[in-house]
């Protein structure tokens, strides 16, 4: 991966570099080569990624540790590929923090860098 593809996330994590490019050739050979699978797919990820965002700003906003540890095991039970893995980087402190510390600050944080992952 070059810096010219990528996105460099701090925190507590530590510094990442994440591709903005993901690779659907897998996945399509998943499909067997059927494009209407994987544009579905591609929907119902898409359609779950909005629905996790939403979860999360409702949660953090109400500061119910409770129900962002719901949606991010939710999240992280939803099958991966490369930018998956990403996120889910960034998912798993998020529930982390919602058992340990209850950081809200911190989890806003984890927030957006989510936000900066799939923008």
């Amino acid at each position: 991966m070059t810096r010219a593809n990528a996105r460099i996330v701090h925190g507590k994590m530590g510094i990442r570099f994440y591709s903005d490019k993901v690779n659907l050739k897998l996945v399509l050979e998943e499909c067997m080569g059927h494009m209407e699978l994987l544009e579905e797919l591609i929907r119902i990820y898409k359609q779950n990624i909005l629905e996790f965002i939403g979860s999360l700003k409702v949660h953090i906003q109400s500061q119910n540790f409770k129900e962002i540890r719901i949606a991010c095991r939710k999240r992280a039970a939803m099958p991966e590929n490369d930018a998956g893995q990403c996120l889910a980087e960034i998912i798993q402190p998020m529930d982390n923090a919602c058992k340990t510390d209850n950081d809200i600050k911190y989890l806003t944080f984890l927030y957006h860098q989510f936000l900066l992952g799939i923008s």
